[in-house]
């Protein structure tokens, strides 16, 4: 894989003046507006996923997309244009996309209501390659509807929907798969009623919730953890009586669950053992929820029927605080059912579902919101054997986290999973990911990834990377006495490095471009005419 346009490392903040605080206000909707139309029944979103280069797939019901004829399933470069070469087209009677997944290898698996993907025939589930072309060797086979996706550590496939046999085998509601798509012998967890929503944890067990008595052989009402062989866990029995609906694991192990009892919900955070945790305050009863979005900075952004919430007006939309009080600065709202969301790398969120409003403007049934009250940060360094991947601000959280590195920025090799350490490097993160014990060759390459749950019910999931080269070496930026502020930079010989700046950390400008040699990179720029906040970085266009 190239490097070409991977972001190495954010060099610096500069902080020209005293900022001003910035003035809460409700995230307006951006330029984003595919508007889909068409489509079996109503037109609908309901599926999400980010790939690693930002490009966003997008599911559901709908004949024409970013005013392209595209057949429930599309895909988005990150600045909102349609991709037209990506059509691999769902159809069927009454077709739906509900659910999609990027594996590691650029691999998009596709899950719903559908008889045919991309032109060959294909049982509710399919896989992609990279260029929106059918796995020909990817065909399961599910006898009824795929409602959620999602990947394992060792690539195995977990799904849940209405099936009852998929891969040739009895599978009620909830099943593992070989990557190739054959069905895992080895898991049989066969629950007795539907499932909503299942996602491996980073130990390898498995959480499932829906609406059930029985799962992995023995009784158990509603929520479970599986172990990674598909029988029960005894030692997680939640005290919860109504159906489970989304549920997202926060990096801690830690759960924000939604359980529904005689038509109202109850948004509430267990323990990783089951435990309900008291220090989440629990809003008062809502209506049905769509989906969970965690964010970096702990903060949980929620879709679905409400038009409350704490007692607030809040139409299908609205974002909790990390203790599960109402963000009374986040007021976007929607005229019509929020069904999913997504959370992008730079912090702009993905919103879709029955809507023709959104934060005031026309945007049917897909928009984006963009958060200009924060920013997402993020840092991947190598310290004395320790990798430390540090994410913050309104970026999307993941349950998981993969290290690899590279020699030549083709090839990657892995170093392991990182483990989620409660120390924040900045007051807007949660902790950061690490991994301990490495030893690398010189002018290694790193490559950070997270994996990440959207869409609705939480069920499609997506990946977000960062990538840094290790050896380069950039000096404590400094003001000179002229004003101008300064830094200088170093790394292996050859590498062409671009300067880039920005006034938002949003858009960004290159200038300055210079290729590596023995004697450092010097980089200096006089503030004027600048804006309050100045941000650099620094990548490489190999």
């Amino acid at each position: 894989m190239s490097v070409s346009n991977r972001w190495l490392q954010l060099v610096a903040i500069l902080q020209l003046a005293a900022a001003a605080e910035l003035q809460a206000q409700s995230p307006p909707a951006d330029s984003f507006n595919p508007s889909p139309t068409g489509g079996s029944g109503t037109t609908s979103i309901s599926a999400f996923a980010i790939q690693p280069d930002g490009k966003i797939i997008v599911g559901g019901k709908f004949s024409q997309i970013g005013g392209q004829s595209l057949m429930n399933v599309a895909r988005f470069y990150p600045d909102g244009t349609v991709e037209t070469n990506f059509h691999p087209a769902a159809l069927g009677i009454s077709p739906e996309v509900k659910c999609v997944a990027i594996q590691t290898n650029g691999q998009i698996l596709v899950g719903g209501s559908f008889s045919t993907l991309g032109g060959a025939t294909r049982g509710n589930i399919g896989r992609l390659n990279a260029d929106g072309t059918v796995d020909t060797n990817f065909n399961p086979v599910a006898n009824s509807t795929v409602k959620t996706l999602s990947v394992q550590s060792d690539g195995k496939i977990l799904l849940s929907g209405s099936f009852v046999m998929i891969g040739g085998q009895i599978r009620p509601n909830i099943a593992r798969l070989n990557t190739n798509g054959t069905a895992d012998t080895n898991f049989n967890a066969r629950a007795s009623g539907a499932v909503n929503y299942v996602v491996p944890q980073a130990d390898g067990k498995i959480l499932a919730g829906g609406s059930f008595t029985q799962i992995g052989g023995q009784s158990r009402t509603n929520f479970a953890r599986l172990n990674s062989d598909g029988t029960l866990d005894p030692s997680f029995n939640p005290a919860v009586s109504g159906i489970v609906y989304p549920h997202a694991v926060q990096p801690d192990g830690k759960i924000i669950v939604d359980v529904g009892t005689q038509g109202a919900t109850h948004i509430m955070r267990l323990n990783a053992d089951g435990t309900v945790d008291p220090g989440y305050a629990i809003p008062p009863d809502c209506d049905s929820i769509g989906s969970v979005g965690l964010q970096a900075d702990g903060k949980i952004l929620v879709t679905g029927g409400f038009t409350s919430f704490w007692g607030q007006p809040r139409s299908y939309l609205a974002r909790l605080n990390p203790d599960g009080t109402l963000d009374t600065n986040f007021t976007a709202v929607a005229d019509n059912l929020v069904l999913a969301l997504a959370i992008q790398p730079d912090g702009k969120t993905l919103v879709g579902g029955l809507f023709g409003l959104l934060a005031g403007r026309s945007r049917p049934y897909i928009g984006r919101l963009n958060d200009t009250n924060d920013l997402p940060l993020q840092n991947l360094k190598f310290e004395s054997s320790t990798l430390v991947w540090t994410r913050g601000g309104p970026g999307p959280e993941i349950w998981r986290a993969s290290f690899e590195y590279s020699p030549d920025g083709v090839s990657w090799l892995a170093l392991g999973d990182g483990v989620w350490v409660s120390a924040p490097q900045w007051p807007d993160a949660a902790g950061s990911w690490v991994l301990s014990g490495i030893a690398l060759p010189p002018n290694a390459i790193l490559r950070a990834r997270g994996f990440t749950t959207t869409g609705d019910f939480n069920g499609s999931s997506g990946l977000v990377e960062s990538v840094s080269l290790p050896a380069l070496a950039i000096t404590a930026p400094f003001r000179k006495p002229n004003g101008q502020f300064a830094f200088s930079a170093i790394g292996p010989a050859g590498w062409r490095v671009v300067v880039e700046a920005s006034n938002d950390s949003k858009s960004w400008i290159p200038v300055q471009t210079n290729t590596l040699g023995a004697n450092p990179l010097q980089f200096a720029e006089s503030p004027s005419g600048m804006n309050t906040m100045r941000f650099y970085r620094l990548r490489s266009t190999q």
